[in-house]
């Protein structure tokens, strides 16, 4: 609700609160990089947590998409 509120910074917190070794993890680093990516224009910030999500995910269905944009953020 915090994200559709536009509470970004609450999403954020709410994202990282996540256990680590919850299911829910894998999509709580791609959002929190979205937010970071498409939202609060930081880049730099996105680009270290889709890393994150790589090598954390190698076997989700979410990885080339990831690969392909980080890919962009690095060019």
């Amino acid at each position: 609700l915090n994200f559709l509120h536009e509470n970004y910074d609450e999403s954020l917190i709410s994202l990282q609160s996540i256990n680590k070794d919850s299911a829910f993890n894998e999509v709580s680093i791609l959002f929190e990089a979205e937010i970071y990516d498409h939202i609060l224009d930081n880049k730099s910030k996105a680009a270290d947590l889709y890393l994150l999500f790589i090598n954390s995910y190698p076997t989700s269905i979410y990885y080339e998409s990831v690969r392909l944009r980080l890919r962009a953020l690095a060019s």
